[in-house]
């Protein structure tokens, strides 16, 4: 995976997708592997965004239940699924529990009907998967049971618990990123820091889009017969400059995640409210579930929602909203004790809202439930331009696909496109931290596309999932881009405090003293 301009330029592309993301990563991927010529930007590195911002889990759409809604509950398992088969060195089950109680929604008689329920929807959740990978069928833990098993969580109003299986991405950045590797050894093209500032109409039908290279402040022209939009509502007006506010939602919400090395006693997730607090349900306040999920020795915990505009770009997180997050956590669970103290980093995104149900009540943040793909020309706008709006990150493939067949019912692969003749072949783990060499990051700066120091430590080798940053690993990352960039002293500290300047953005000031 090369950062070739020169190719991007002189090529012309049946697809042209922006936003380095999940989504443009997926449909990337696909449409490679369909044979279509296809090229990959981002602003930014790619999964720098939203993608990395997630409880990693992978939900099956249990909760879709409540509504009947078997579409969106098909279109999550599905996705699921095939994300188990193509990445199964990433993925692992992960056991979900919640308290029963009462003799309503969350009540055994109920919880016991929707798990069965669930697994008859989802029979073929592990076909072909590896069967180390498989996800077990649902079940209800009587009172004595979940009591055994929850130690210090049970409360006397609890009547038992359910339990189901999803499965859990140890990284998700690394899914985008093996997605790309993917798609270019099916000969697609990407480049990352490389800004779409308008697209205008080209030769024969196609479409000429204007790109900034935010890396040395020059510009390129890429031309295809169609652009897809996976980076939301901030670059519409840079397409559709009079129809912005009628294609994708107007409203967003900046989503938290917190990892943390608190206490936690098991191996399960759970998801908890205040419903699971407290006996005399009346008394209950907060009805959103937090989930409590441990990964790599870790604990996260999420998700806290905050009205964003969507015109500040790129979201931040205040103590203020820090400090009330872990208030509500405490509220929900307060024998865990967090505490500032426990916070070893903060990740950040940005969600749509269903824009009518706010309208009508702007006291809550209803998130979009269905992942929106939009032909611009039946809204009244540019032919061969779409727009991807996902809801999480579970659904990408499965949107990837349909965005394929879209493609596929108005276009053929044009002639020379490589298709699927090229296997998959980026397979490998994550990279071992502990036996970190130099040869390993040159590798990520040669065929990975890696950039920046963050580029290689917070997205190449995920490092927040260690909590404390090992000084070694900026030294070794800084002296490989030294050598291959050819930095002076003052460019070499100048990366390495913009290094630390995004790590404090994440709040990694609770644990790691930044040099001055």
């Amino acid at each position: 995976m090369k950062r070739d301009l020169e190719a991007l330029e002189n090529t012309s592309y049946d697809v042209l997708i922006v936003g380095g993301g999940i989504y443009g990563a997926s449909i990337f991927y696909k449409l490679c592997k369909a044979g279509y010529k296809t090229a990959l930007i981002d602003r930014g590195d790619f999964a720098s965004g939203t993608s990395s911002n997630s409880l990693k889990i992978l939900h099956g759409g249990l909760r879709y239940l409540q509504n009947l809604d078997i579409y969106k509950m098909r279109a999550s398992i599905e996705s699921r699924r095939e994300i188990l088969r193509y990445a199964p060195q990433l993925v692992e089950p992960l056991r979900c529990v919640i308290p029963t109680y009462g003799y309503g929604t969350y009540s055994n008689e109920v919880t016991r009907s929707a798990l069965f329920l669930n697994d008859l929807l989802s029979s073929d959740k592990n076909q072909l998967v590896s069967p180390a990978n498989h996800l077990g069928n649902g079940q209800v833990w009587k009172k004595e049971h979940w009591k055994m098993e929850s130690g210090e969580l049970y409360r006397k109003h609890h009547r038992g618990a359910m339990i189901w299986d999803d499965a859990i991405l140890r990284d998700t950045e690394r899914l985008v990123i093996q997605l790309i590797l993917d798609g270019c050894s099916h000969g697609g093209s990407a480049g990352n820091y490389l800004e779409l500032e308008s697209v205008e109409p080209g030769e024969l039908g196609t479409h000429r889009a204007h790109i900034y290279n935010r890396l040395d402040h020059t510009s390129l022209q890429i031309h295809s017969r169609v652009v897809i939009n996976t980076a939301g509502t901030a670059i519409l007006n840079r397409i559709e400059a009079d129809n912005e506010r009628k294609l994708l939602p107007r409203y967003w919400a900046k989503g938290i995640n917190l990892i943390t090395h608190c206490d936690y006693p098991y191996e399960f997730a759970i998801g908890l409210n205040q419903n699971s607090l407290v006996q005399n349900l009346k008394e209950a306040r907060k009805k959103r579930f937090y989930f409590f999920v441990p990964w790599h020795g870790k604990l996260m915990i999420g998700t806290e929602y905050h009205l964003f505009d969507i015109n500040e770009g790129s979201p931040e997180i205040s103590e203020a909203e820090v400090d009330a997050f872990l208030e509500s956590i405490r509220e929900v669970y307060p024998e865990l004790n967090v505490s500032r103290g426990c916070i070893e980093y903060v990740h950040k995104g940005i969600l749509p809202i269903n824009d009518n149900k706010y309208l009508r009540d702007t006291s809550k943040l209803p998130l979009l439930t269905r992942d929106l793909i939009i032909d611009h020309q039946k809204k009244g706008g540019k032919k061969g331009i779409f727009s991807v709006c996902g809801v999480k990150y579970t659904t990408a493939f499965y949107v990837a696909n349909k965005m394929l067949k879209t493609i596929q019912s108005a276009h053929e692969p044009s002639a020379g496109a490589s298709g699927n003749q090229s296997m998959d072949l980026n397979r490998a783990k994550p990279l071992d931290l502990d036996n970190l060499t130099s040869e390993h990051i040159e590798h990520l700066i040669t065929h990975e596309m890696a950039m920046s120091l963050s580029d290689i430590l917070l997205r190449r080798l995920n490092v927040s999932a260690r909590g404390k940053i090992d000084e070694k690993w900026v030294e070794m990352a800084a002296n490989a881009l030294t050598k291959y960039y050819s930095w002076d002293t003052q460019t070499r500290e100048l990366r390495i405090q913009e290094f630390w300047d995004e790590c404090k953005s994440h709040h990694y000031k609770q644990r790691v003293e930044v040099p001055s």
